[in-house]
């Protein structure tokens, strides 16, 4: 877990939906530089990359920034190996741009624009990515157990009642792993019969 600033809880669940949100404000980003409104196309931009930046802090510390001071993520961001350090990068130019698209009088040029948005699709890539593998992180987690009619294991107890079953095939056919309680990431307690969580 990083620390520092004041910081939130991130299951994992909440982490896929950060990324959601982070692709349908890049992708009305897109819309309204098509339309050439540099304003609108920079602050949705600017937004984007903030739940990007939101969904990766979630996956690598379970926790996303939370304080007034939107620099706050950039020093989370800056502590997340290379995929937070690519978000940080695109991140840190977009955010002065937040005070002249939403508070100031003055506009933003298409060109201004374009470069945002363009930004703020990168960071959604890193961050689409880095979600994705929480469902390796699972598969690797759960390889040492086996499942009884839908209950998660410890291979240890195994006996005649149990049935193997790939750990993979039954992650993408169920789509499942275990958010911690206390945010972030977890496998179920071998041993305690624990059933995996659907989100």
């Amino acid at each position: 877990m990083a620390r520092g600033g004041r910081t939130r809880p991130v299951t994992a669940s909440q982490a896929r939906r950060y990324l959601a949100k982070a692709e349908e404000y890049a992708e009305a980003a897109s819309s309204e530089l098509d339309a050439q409104r540099g304003i609108a196309a920079t602050s949705l931009a600017i937004h984007a990359a903030i739940n990007a930046a939101d969904a990766v802090c979630g996956v690598r510390f379970g926790e996303r920034a939370a304080g007034q001071d939107h620099d706050e993520v950039l020093v989370l961001l800056r502590k997340a190996g290379k995929d937070g350090a690519t978000v940080e990068k695109d991140l840190r130019r977009l955010l002065p741009l937040k005070t002249r698209a939403e508070y100031e009088p003055d506009d933003v040029p298409v060109s201004a624009a374009a470069r945002a948005v363009a930004r703020a699709q990168r960071c959604v890539v890193v961050a689409r990515r880095v979600v994705a593998s929480l469902r390796r992180i699972a598969t690797c987690w759960l390889q040492s157990s086996v499942i009884s009619d839908g209950h998660l294991t410890d291979s240890s107890d195994f006996g005649p009642r149990h049935r193997h079953r790939p750990i993979c095939r039954y992650l993408v056919s169920h789509n499942s792993y275990q958010s911690a309680p206390s945010g972030g990431f977890e496998p179920p307690t071998p041993g305690l019969g624990n059933r995996c969580s659907i989100p």
